[in-house]
């Protein structure tokens, strides 16, 4: 919201230093330097001590290796032979129609995280790095306190 407002204002300023005529020299000093202020004052792109909190651990060169993996749901077969290897860094996104298994297959993987490996699915083998902290929020965000905005959960 800053940035939206700051970057309106320096439209305005820009704008009224346009309008004035090219042979006139008396433009207020103030308006220029307050527009030449608001110029140089462009924030971070992010906020580096936020990011620093989430960096705070070094992650291994191994985070998740899934081999051979089968994900079930009762008596339902999701996934089959699934191998997969989640380094650090990595992003995914997981996409499919509802119940192909994808809240099924996280939930094995913050099962096995959440034991250093020693619970593993039916069938087929999870690796988890030693440095893994894994952070899970649900779909149905139980996990955050409903009185707190998003920000502050």
């Amino acid at each position: 919201t800053e940035e939206v407002k700051r970057q309106n204002l320096m439209r305005k300023e820009l704008a009224w230093l346009r309008r004035g005529a090219p042979a006139r020299t008396s433009k207020p000093r103030f308006r220029i330097e307050a527009a030449n202020a608001l110029i140089a004052d462009v924030p971070e792109p992010r906020d580096s001590t936020e990011l620093m909190k989430f960096a705070n651990a070094r992650l291994g060169k191994t985070v998740f290796d899934l081999e051979d993996v089968t994900v079930t749901a009762g008596p339902k077969t999701l996934l089959q032979h699934l191998t997969w290897q989640l380094g650090p860094g990595d992003r995914v996104g997981l996409v499919g129609v509802n119940g192909a298994g994808k809240t099924s297959l996280l939930r094995a993987l913050a099962d096995a995280a959440a034991t250093q490996g020693e619970k593993q699915p039916p069938a087929g083998r999870v690796v988890v790095g030693k440095t893994v902290r894994l952070a899970y929020l649900s779909q149905d965000v139980t996990e955050l306190p409903g009185q707190l905005r998003v920000l502050e959960a």
